[in-house]
């Protein structure tokens, strides 16, 4: 019986959730204890693997795909869900510009080393091409996924790095102004944060309270500034990381005419001042390798790094 690729519907929603949960071996509750899949909630379903490994909450995840204008696929063996792969259509400042981004690959357990990922990829390039989309993005999850994308004809544009900085007391030498989100910022480059496209990190800060819904979740709600240095030169907003709340991600968007390297240190050292006015002990940015030493010379240390990937 032959791999059939198409668009995802709702009916395999319960699918999708057996494709992701599959590599779990252990169910475990937050404190450790290992326990059935059905004695968890909903959070602690979502600890083992994001909003996927949930049925209910992978139905808010798809409401925000949509939003994002994102589309989602099935890889099915007659009637049978084994592999998915979402994407996010985005049109952003340089060195992005317009793309396709693909968020999620994942093929069933027992059904891998079978070309059910390299036709969802191919199925995914494909669609994204027909629409006008000559680029096309990626940030692989391990080393198999990476050699995959590169036997595709992706290659590296760079790394984003990964760095954290204790907060510290002190007056922000910026204005950093609280306000309502508003619409997206597209004219602004999303500084940190870019693990996925800007509208669709956007959404997700958004949404991100809506889970709150669902057994276990207590997402703080996050908050908005404008930075301003006479004017509004960005945004950023401050969320608890969802396990750590010590712990701040921070998220920067700053305008590409006003982006230079003086002020990206001066944003970086105020994020650390504004994350402690908030109660925050440490804070945490992913930057890509360009822009990280501004934050290394005002005392951010790196903690891990991950690739970034194009085929154009």
């Amino acid at each position: 019986m032959e791999i059939q690729v198409r668009e995802a519907q709702r009916g395999d929603y319960a699918g999708i959730v057996e494709v992701h949960c599959s590599d779990v071996d252990k169910w475990r509750r937050k404190s450790g204890e290992i326990v059935s899949y059905e004695e968890l909630t909903s959070f602690e379903r979502w600890l083992h693997g994001g909003p996927w490994m949930d049925p209910e909450t992978i139905k808010l995840h798809f409401e925000i795909l949509k939003e994002c204008g994102g589309r989602a696929f099935v890889a099915v063996l007659g009637d049978k869900v084994v592999g998915e792969a979402e994407v996010v259509f985005s049109e952003e400042p340089e060195p992005y510009g317009r793309y396709c981004f693909l968020e999620v690959l994942v093929v069933h357990k027992n059904y891998r080393r079978k070309g059910i990922g390299t036709k969802l990829v191919k199925y995914c390039l494909e669609y994204a091409e027909e629409r006008g989309y000559a680029v096309f993005d990626v940030i692989p999850e391990n080393e198999g996924a990476k050699r995959l994308y590169l036997k595709l004809g992706f290659s590296k544009m760079f790394d984003l790095c990964k760095m954290r900085r204790k907060c510290e007391t002190g007056e922000t030498e910026l204005l950093f102004e609280e306000n309502p989100p508003g619409d997206h910022p597209g004219d602004m480059l999303l500084i940190s944060g870019h693990w996925y496209p800007s509208i669709y990190i956007w959404q997700n800060i958004l949404r991100a309270q809506n889970y709150n819904r669902f057994e276990g979740f207590n997402i703080s709600r996050p908050v908005f500034f404008e930075i301003r240095e006479g004017k509004r030169v960005g945004i950023s907003v401050f969320q608890s990381h969802i396990t750590k709340p010590e712990l701040c991600l921070a998220y920067l968007w700053v305008k590409p005419r006003e982006l230079t390297g003086d002020l990206l240190k001066q944003i970086a050292l105020d994020i650390a001042c504004k994350a402690w006015e908030l109660g925050f002990g440490e804070v945490f940015v992913e930057v890509d390798e360009r822009h990280a030493p501004f934050f290394k010379n005002v005392g951010y240390r790196e903690t891990g790094r991950v690739e970034y990937l194009r085929r154009a």
